[in-house]
């Protein structure tokens, strides 16, 4: 005798076998976030060196500085200052070589060599913020007057008629941040920031 299956009996067996399921575990092995630090801001004096701090990430990293022209080894951690001749930022640019990702930080290293033997005011520059004209008062006559962008850019280099209460229009310049270094006749020399506004 010939059983006889029904036929909704038949398909709820075959959606049951098709419901089956497959559960695999594996673990996912994440590394520490990557982190960079170019530290704290400095001031040159000889034998300075930058000091890199990377952390996390596969803990393999390759170390790039910009502009090298003032550090005895761009591509290390910690390279030296050499030859700057006024404010300077310095940006650190570190590559985790397990993962290809890379971090930027920077850091900004002042070479104000200031001006010895000379009270409190007795060099003035003003008004700063400036939207056009800066005002210099010097104890003794200007010689030459440099700007700098943050990243070493030459954006004005006046030598003046020696005076030492000198006008400068800057309104040529374009609003932001400025390294000044103002050179006096008898070789000493003081650098400050300025802060340019847009004169128009």
């Amino acid at each position: 005798m010939t059983k006889r299956i029904p036929l909704y009996f038949a398909l709820a067996s075959l959606a049951s076998a098709s419901q089956a399921q497959t559960v695999a575990l594996f673990a996912v092995n994440q590394p520490p976030q990557f982190q960079v630090d170019a530290g704290d801001d400095l001031t040159y004096e000889p034998g300075l060196t930058l000091q890199a701090s990377a952390t996390g990430g596969t803990s393999t990293y390759s170390y790039l500085w910009s502009p090298p022209e003032f550090l005895d080894d761009p591509a290390s951690p910690t390279p030296m200052v050499q030859g700057l001749f006024g404010p300077t930022l310095f940006t650190l640019q570190v590559t985790d070589m397990g993962t290809g990702c890379g971090l930027t930080d920077e850091v900004l290293v002042d070479a104000i060599a200031g001006i010895s033997g000379a009270g409190d005011g007795a060099l003035a520059v003003f008004p700063n913020p400036s939207d056009g004209w800066v005002r210099i008062v010097a104890p003794v006559s200007v010689q030459r007057v440099v700007l700098r962008s943050p990243n070493g850019a030459l954006a004005l280099d006046r030598r003046s008629v020696p005076t030492g209460d000198l006008a400068l229009d800057l309104s040529s310049l374009g609003a932001g941040v400025y390294f000044m270094t103002i050179e006096l006749v008898d070789g000493r020399s003081n650098t400050r920031i300025l802060c340019a506004t847009s004169a128009h």
